[in-house]
């Protein structure tokens, strides 16, 4: 399986992940570990499959991870600017 950075659900889940993620300077390191998990789980699923599908493959993954708004407002409460 090739990567999924570029497919349009991974894409809309980790831009509304790092929404709720007030510290931008984080969103790159964000975006990074969630697709890696999420190429794992993809790759994991379509392994499993009788017949490999990208797209499904995807959605599970994705419906694995989590609601995206969750993790944000997780993510954000981990990696909350520090008031100087």
């Amino acid at each position: 399986m090739k990567t999924i950075e570029h497919h349009p659900l991974v894409a809309g889940y980790l831009d509304q992940v790092c929404a709720h993620v007030r510290s931008k300077e984080m969103h790159a390191e964000i975006r990074l570990e969630l697709l890696t998990h999420l190429e794992e789980l993809a790759l994991s699923f379509a392994e499993e499959a009788e017949e490999p599908n990208t797209d499904a493959a995807v959605e599970q993954a994705l419906r694995r991870m989590g609601n995206p708004e969750l993790v944000g407002r997780q993510l954000h409460a981990a990696h909350k600017p520090k008031p100087e």
